[in-house]
């Protein structure tokens, strides 16, 4: 999708955002009931986008995707990266993480980490960036997640 564009996120769109970030993560099937145990994990509230960059990709002005950089304990972190399910695929999250590094890069980061959707290791390895572990899932105790770093 050429015609994505970006911006920074809105106050008034922090319901969106978690909304958008549940319908994502329940792309790769997940029961709902364990969906609906991620929304904490998954909030996006105003203090969030006050105090990190988070981006929005907007197609058609709908907001299609967004991304957000946060420092978490003292680990620089590509916290979110969520595509609307029927455009999962399409270039956009591409879009979002290659902005993701150019936020980063402002911020001064040399790297960043993420842990992220099993089924999602392939989008981040054609990026560049490397597996260096798994993180337990604060949620599902038996869950481990891919830990990633991605090197600017």
């Amino acid at each position: 999708m050429n015609n994505v564009s970006l911006r920074k996120a809105r106050l008034e769109e922090t319901n969106l955002l978690t909304e958008l970030a549940l319908r994502s993560k329940s792309y790769w099937k997940y029961p709902k009931s364990y969906i609906e145990k991620c929304r904490n994990a998954l909030l996006i509230d105003s203090d969030y986008v006050e105090n990190w960059p988070v981006t929005v990709g907007l197609y058609e002005d709908r907001i299609v995707g967004f991304s957000a950089l946060k420092i978490i304990g003292d680990e620089q972190r590509l916290d979110h990266l969520w595509i609307e399910p029927k455009l999962i695929g399409r270039g956009i999250g591409t879009i979002l993480f290659l902005e993701s590094v150019s936020q980063a890069k402002k911020l001064g980061w040399t790297f960043f980490r993420m842990a992220i959707e099993p089924q999602a290791e392939g989008f981040y390895t054609k990026h560049r960036a490397h597996m260096i572990g798994s993180v337990q899932s604060r949620i599902k105790p038996d869950l481990f997640l891919p830990h990633m770093e991605y090197k600017i």
